[in-house]
């Protein structure tokens, strides 16, 4: 798969896409990033979406033989095209079984809007305990509500570069080598995950 594509396909978090398909699209387009080397410490990545505690999205990919490019991205669109409020689990394997990394996000998707959102399986990560309703990020413990307003909207460049440094040294995994870092963020803004969130409004 290209670098330029996603991961996956969006996926739809219901059966079918309404008939408002001219309206531009409500979505969340996830940017994937590590600095696990592959396949030593990244087996696997699994990828969990629910909707109020119902499952609409099980994606798992191998890292070993033909792993997946990293940096990627994964879509998530809303089938009615109105708000609708998501739970993304991402998880990092060295086994089949339990995952020694996982990054959660609950997040509302807004109507007529694409919007970018980070998500990074790190280092720091590994292991790592957090009180409930907080979840690792780049080794601190965060809320895991992430309030849609403070993200920017989708460029397919977003999802390829880091954009500021957040501390963390990622890396494309084709190749094991770190990622550059494209900048620094406007005034106002916060780094996260090599990402610039808007400020809350």
């Amino acid at each position: 798969m290209s670098r330029a594509s996603t991961v996956a396909h969006a996926v739809a978090l219901a059966a079918a896409l309404s008939a408002g398909a001219c309206q531009p699209r409500t979505e969340i387009v996830v940017g994937i990033l590590t600095d696990l080397p592959v396949p030593g410490s990244l087996m696997s990545i699994g990828l969990d979406a629910d909707r109020d505690g119902v499952p609409v999205d099980r994606r798992g990919w191998p890292m070993a033989n033909a792993p997946l490019e990293l940096p990627g991205t994964y879509g998530l669109y809303s089938p009615s095209g109105g708000s609708t409020a998501i739970t993304i689990v991402l998880s990092g394997f060295r086994t089949s079984i339990t995952p020694v990394v996982t990054r959660t996000v609950n997040v509302t998707l807004l109507e007529g809007k694409t919007l970018f959102l980070r998500m990074a399986l790190v280092q720091a990560c590994i292991n790592h305990s957090c009180p409930a309703g907080k979840g690792c990020v780049e080794g601190a413990c965060v809320d895991e509500n992430v309030d849609s307003r403070t993200l920017p909207a989708y460029q397919p460049e977003l999802a390829q570069i880091v954009a500021c440094d957040s501390g963390t040294h990622y890396i494309d995994v084709s190749t094991g080598a770190e990622l550059p870092i494209a900048g620094s963020c406007p005034s106002g803004q916060t780094c996260q995950e090599g990402l610039c969130y808007l400020p809350p409004p």
